[in-house]
């Protein structure tokens, strides 16, 4: 046998004969265990004894009773049946008080009551046995309370045995000793095998209990374990913001009164740290970050919410001065990269909010507000905060009802030709009429929802609206003009693009000339082989393919190279200053060169001066858009415009921007 083979047969046979130490759950499970049954032993006792008591109290009254000259014997044995009833309401109501968590836990004073129960038990045993062994009877009252005492109530094997051994022994000297009974030898065989058998069953029962204990604490420790992964950050070792909520639940439930404070942190230039010196360098760093809040707020909740954001509830009165701290080690960690913070901060004592999530959402909105905001890095969330908060959940909860209920309102914009400056088609553009907020521009709901990913929905409700109203007009004998469609990235992965249009198409009846289906230069990048899939599948189904807001981000010549497109539409910041930088008009110029040579069809957008209206018109720019031809508008007004003659109608319409159509 080697020496750890030898160790472990060691350590076995320590843990199974009881000398092996507890832990302390597996002491506390053993206590608890023991008291449970002992609550049991208790109820089936104290029913024996009322039983009993009934008994000798109807006997006590006969003349057989009184004749018999036994009434002290059995006196003396009440007496020990209300000693052991006694016994057994104590342990019950004890019991009930510890498990109702209404007594100090104190497993030492739970041990030592028991034993002294058990003590009892084992002495009424005896007693009642040894009476009923002279009377020629069964010792079955000490068998049962042997049971009862030692293996039912489970002690360690060395302690069951001795106490067994004791007891045992007792009766056995006080039955030998009667001079009035002999014990036959197979008598004491039997005394012996009933001896052995408790033994036994005492072990078992320890080795069984044992055995569960060590389960149960396994699975605690490992539910604990993954309690504590669940609710905290690998790599900072922080809590992470479930740990948070809880424990600002609490802070704020102990403390109602008190003025606490909600800090989200956003550090800045943290990718740009990591493409810089890597993501181990990254690592450190928030490790570092997490160790400076721990020492700015000591004995405070810090966690760490997501990348580079951290969260803290603090008491602190100089939150700015705590904040500077911060921003001083993050200036000393910089290196090459300059690293700041930007904080938001909510106020615990400012509204009723008593949801940690709800608080910890509005100090993240404070954050967000003064994101792109140079040389402001803290905002405290106030009333004009709480009014944009309040509007933007108002967007996201109400989206689906705007689109349903009509809310949702598309304006038509006038696309004209540039050549005799006729109208040719028109861009949908959405608008809110809302029953609360009033009429909402597209600025302050479109960025809203594309920040929550909410966007498919306004763009699918517009779409099916522009096929409508396409339809009405060809059944009313009214100008049908093509209208383009604005679709960004978030549309097509969360919406089937092709699928709707063709949907639509076919349910409207109308031919897809009329849809021109505008894609934004922003969509392109990211997934590339997603969208150019989708719009390929587009092209092959002669839907005209526009590229909107093109010169607005850094990959236009891109878009140009490894998309295919009909229309580019140029953005209007080349028309800002348009007057006063002559290098807008090379840039222009150049511009359409290039997409004449790549045999592309253009669009201005942003056009409102007849200036820059007939430049355009020069360097061979084919439409036009903008506020001198006409604002987005209503469809009513739109036909009041054709009707009165203010707005043209080509007699070519834009119909052929995809020469396959």
């Amino acid at each position: 046998m080697s020496g750890n083979d030898f160790k472990s047969f060691k350590d076995h046979l320590t843990a199974a004969s009881g000398f092996a130490g507890y832990t302390p759950f597996v002491r506390k499970f053993f206590s608890e265990s023991n008291l449970k049954a002992a609550v049991y032993m208790s109820v089936v006792v104290m029913l024996f004894e009322i039983w009993f008591i009934f008994r000798f109290i109807r006997n006590t009254f006969t003349s057989t009773l009184v004749a018999t000259g036994i009434t002290s014997i059995i006196a003396r044995e009440l007496i020990l049946f209300i000693i052991l009833l006694f016994m057994c309401v104590f342990v019950i109501v004890y019991a009930l008080r510890h498990f109702k968590h209404k007594l100090k836990e104190n497993y030492r004073l739970i041990n030592g009551f028991l034993i002294v129960f058990s003590t009892v038990c084992m002495i009424f045993g005896t007693y009642i046995s040894f009476g009923e062994y002279t009377a020629g009877k069964q010792i079955l009252c000490f068998v049962t309370m042997s049971i009862f005492s030692m293996c039912l109530l489970v002690w360690r094997p060395w302690v069951s045995f001795i106490a067994i051994s004791f007891a045992y022994s007792i009766l056995y000297f006080l039955m030998n000793s009667e001079s009035s009974i002999e014990m036959s030898l197979s008598m004491r065989i039997d005394y012996l095998m009933l001896w052995v058998t408790v033994v036994i069953v005492a072990f078992s029962a320890y080795q069984q209990r044992y055995s569960e204990a060590i389960s149960r604490e396994k699975l605690e420790k490992n539910n604990a374990d993954l309690f504590y992964s669940d609710m905290h950050d690998g790599l900072t070792a922080l809590g992470n913001d479930k740990w948070f909520v809880k424990v600002a639940g609490d802070y704020l439930a102990k403390n109602p009164e008190t003025s606490y404070r909600y800090l989200y942190i956003d550090l800045e230039n943290f990718k740009y740290f990591n493409e810089t010196y890597g993501f181990d360098s990254g690592n450190e760093l928030l490790k570092k970050v997490a160790e400076e809040l721990i020492e700015i707020f000591p004995g405070e909740p810090v966690a760490r919410f997501s990348d580079d954001h951290f969260i803290v509830l603090t008491q602190s009165e100089n939150v700015k001065q705590d904040v500077n701290i911060l921003r001083g080690f993050l200036d000393d960690e910089r290196g090459k990269v300059r690293l700041d913070c930007k904080i938001g901060s909510f106020s615990s004592l400012r509204s009723k909010i008593t949801d940690p999530s709800l608080a910890l959402d509005r100090a993240r909105y404070a954050c967000n507000s003064i994101k792109k905001k140079y040389g402001e890095y803290y905002k405290e969330y106030d009333e004009n905060l709480a009014a944009d908060f309040h509007r933007k959940q108002y967007i996201i909860n109400h989206i689906d009802e705007a689109v349903e209920k009509g809310w949702i309102k598309v304006y038509y914009q006038p696309v004209m030709w540039a050549g005799d400056l006729t109208l040719c088609g028109l861009e949908a553009l959405a608008r809110w009429d809302d029953p609360v907020y009033g009429f909402m521009n597209p600025g302050i709901f479109v960025p809203v929802l594309e920040e929550y990913r909410q966007i498919h929905k306004l763009d699918k409700g517009i779409t099916e609206i522009v096929f409508r109203d396409i339809k009405d007009a060809l059944v009313s004998d009214m100008p049908a003009l093509p209208v383009s469609l604005n679709f960004s990235r978030i549309d097509f992965e969360m919406l089937d693009v092709h699928g709707l249009l063709n949907e639509l198409y076919q349910h409207y009846d109308i031919q897809k000339r009329y849809i021109h289906v505008e894609v934004t230069e922003s969509a392109l990048s990211g997934n590339s082989q997603m969208l150019n899939s989708s719009l390929n599948q587009l092209r092959e189904n002669n839907y005209p393919l526009w590229l909107d807001d093109f010169g607005s981000g850094y990959s236009s010549l891109n878009a140009l190279k490894d998309y295919n497109f009909d229309v580019i539409k140029l953005d209007m910041i080349f028309l800002r200053n348009f007057d006063v930088n002559p290098k807008s008009r090379d840039v222009i110029k150049n511009i359409f060169n290039l997409t004449s040579d790549l045999k592309l069809d253009t669009l201005c957008e942003g056009v409102e001066t007849e200036q820059q209206c007939s430049f355009l018109r020069e360097v061979g720019c084919r439409r036009l858009q903008g506020y001198y031809f006409g604002k987005p508008m209503p469809k009513e007004l739109l036909l009041q415009a054709l009707d009165c003659g203010s707005i043209k109608l080509s007699d070519k319409l834009d119909y052929t921007a995809n020469p396959g159509i």
